[in-house]
């Protein structure tokens, strides 16, 4: 036949035209056949609050250029503020022989613990503050007055006492 059907062929294919008329002789060629590149892409984990993120940190360094697409895209640069879950952007890498790719950014919404309270006398020992959390915040740090690591003596204190707990989950307020 007349064509030539590149799926299937990569690197250089020798290709040899035989003339039909009699006393020719034929001719060869050499075509050059890319394979499709595809980069590999970074991953984030974000914040709602967090400030924007500047997408060519994901980039595959072999595909410096190209457009980024999808929720909360513009340019080069992720805004985080909406989005929540796992967000997936495309990246298509400028050039021929080239396929887009995914990734996945995940974002998380902050959250303030619920905790719980007490009524307690000064007599009363110490109490485990732990006892007060709420599990969709299970580790952090408390402070405040009469706090000793997790535990709060109300030795010496009267009246409402306000303790404070950071967690150490991402994306969360005291």
């Amino acid at each position: 036949g007349n064509g030539f059907d590149p799926a299937g062929q990569s690197g250089n294919v020798t290709l040899t035209f035989t003339p039909s008329t009699p006393c020719s002789n034929p001719a060869t060629t050499t075509v050059t056949v890319n394979v499709p590149g595809t980069p590999n892409l970074g991953t984030a984990t974000l914040c709602q609050t967090d400030a924007p993120l500047n997408l060519s940190t994901l980039q595959d360094p072999a595909f410096p250029t190209g457009n980024w697409s999808g929720p909360g895209v513009s340019g080069t640069s992720f805004n985080p503020a909406g989005q929540s879950g796992n967000v997936t952007l495309t990246f298509t890498p400028a050039g021929s022989c080239v396929n887009p790719a995914t990734t996945t950014v995940t974002v998380n919404v902050p959250g303030t613990p619920n905790l719980g309270t007490a009524t307690l006398c000064q007599t009363d020992g110490p109490l485990n503050l732990n006892t007060l959390l709420d599990p969709a915040f299970p580790s952090g740090t408390w402070s405040g007055p009469g706090v000793i690591g997790n535990g709060f003596d109300p030795a010496g204190q009267s009246g409402n006492v306000t303790l404070t707990f950071t967690p150490s989950t991402p994306c969360s307020n005291p």
